[in-house]
């Protein structure tokens, strides 16, 4: 534990193995490892998660409805897509009661769900399903950036501001909720505010693909174009030549009177 705290994966690891290889019923030295395993992901999360699998069968048959065992399991589960599983898993575990840990996986269960619904178009329930998860875990920006999403796509920007501005006190460098509060000070006028949200994304790790776009667009329209021409001109040097891209550049190239490379790039679109 101490090793991996100090970020020294590789050596925690190997520890976490050899206690295993100790005893190989041991749930405090199967599950950090369980997470090691899966986060890295090698060869493919395939494969990790069988060989999560092979690493937790030991503990779970040794301490059946041990709660670490339990919420290692479901976190496996929602790797897999089985969220409606974990879910299950996890409210039977909070029926023996109620340890911080299983509200938390809860919450990851929920959210999971949420975006499920949310793209089969059952908007109320996702609705629900992410109010459960940001109960669940009151300190975590993913399920309110998710709302704020499904309240702006269902035409409520008003709730949509609020669960953004709610997901960035919690984690300033969440890419969805300033990528999406961006979209939404553009939709309402207030570029400066827009373009503070984009820069935010464009900064976060990893940054929201598109924010370089949108940035220059709302610099564009507040009338600062030679920021504008730069964050394009940045993209075609990322070798992200969308006709989009190209058309905007165009444009504000003609604007400064540079009509030769605003007809080249035109060609190209």
């Amino acid at each position: 534990r101490a090793e991996e705290r100090r970020g020294r994966v590789r050596e925690a690891e190997r520890l976490y193995r050899v206690a295993l290889a100790a005893r190989p019923s041991w749930p405090l030295a199967a599950v950090p490892l369980v997470r090691i395993v899966v986060a890295r992901a090698q060869p493919t999360l395939a494969a990790a998660i069988a060989e999560a699998r092979r690493l937790i069968a030991a503990p779970r048959a040794a301490h059946p409805g041990h709660v670490l065992v339990d919420v290692v399991e479901a976190e496996l589960l929602l790797e897999e897509d089985r969220a409606e599983e974990a879910k299950a898993l996890l409210l039977a575990a909070r029926s023996r009661g109620a340890p911080r840990v299983v509200d938390l996986a809860l919450a990851r269960a929920e959210n999971r769900i949420g975006l499920a619904l949310a793209s089969g178009g059952r908007s109320d329930e996702a609705a629900f399903a992410f109010k459960r998860a940001c109960d669940l875990d009151d300190g975590w920006a993913p399920p309110r950036a998710n709302l704020g999403a499904l309240w702006q796509r269902l035409g409520r920007p008003r709730q949509a501001l609020e669960q953004y501005r709610r997901a960035l006190a919690l984690d300033p460098a969440h890419p969805l909720a300033s990528f999406n509060l961006g979209t939404l000070l553009r939709e309402r006028g207030d570029l400066s505010g827009a373009a503070r949200a984009f820069t935010q994304a464009m900064a976060a790790r990893p940054p929201h693909p598109d924010a370089r776009v949108e940035l220059a667009l709302a610099l564009a329209e507040r009338g600062d174009d030679a920021e504008a021409i730069e964050l394009f001109e940045e993209e075609l040097r990322l070798g992200r030549p969308v006709p989009a891209t190209l058309r905007n550049l165009a444009k504000l190239y003609a604007r400064g009177g540079r009509l030769i490379e605003a007809a080249a790039l035109l060609h190209r679109a």
